[in-house]
């Protein structure tokens, strides 16, 4: 397996947890709003730096797949 498709499954994981953090957070807004809003910023700024992370994922394997041409068989 190569770096990028582990990098690739572990940005689907993230996903999959993500999901389950927002369906956690919907419940926990409705039996305690307080706690939801204090937990709200921080979910927010995870997401944020899992979409950063994608990001610059998504740039370096182009720069790589540019420079490093899969290797021809015979």
């Amino acid at each position: 397996m190569g770096l990028f498709s582990f990098i690739k499954k572990l940005i689907g994981a993230a996903d999959k947890v993500e999901a389950q953090v927002d369906t956690l957070v919907a419940e926990v807004k409705e039996q305690a709003p307080e706690v939801a809003a204090k937990i709200e910023p921080t979910v927010k700024k995870v997401k944020a730096v899992k979409k950063e992370v994608v990001a610059k994922t998504i740039e370096v394997e182009k720069k790589v797949t540019k420079k490093a041409p899969a290797k021809k068989t015979k």
